[in-house]
């Protein structure tokens, strides 16, 4: 049976992990769409811009 705190300690350590591929992830996407569409990428907040790309797209499909 682990102790708790080695158990807290992966848990940690796998939120970490987590986090750091989905800040990889969104670095990724970021420079994807730097690349695509310059005049309308915001270097200072990729992930805002991404999730404003997101909700342009879905409700392009709810309007058809």
């Amino acid at each position: 049976m682990p102790s708790q705190v080695e158990t807290a300690s992966k848990r940690f350590t796998c939120l970490i992990r987590g986090w750091l591929s989905c800040v990889k992830l969104s670095v990724d996407a970021a420079s994807e769409l730097k690349k695509e569409e310059i005049g309308e990428f915001h270097i200072r907040n990729p992930l805002e811009h991404l999730r404003a790309r997101w909700w342009r797209s879905w409700l392009k499909v709810e309007k058809r």
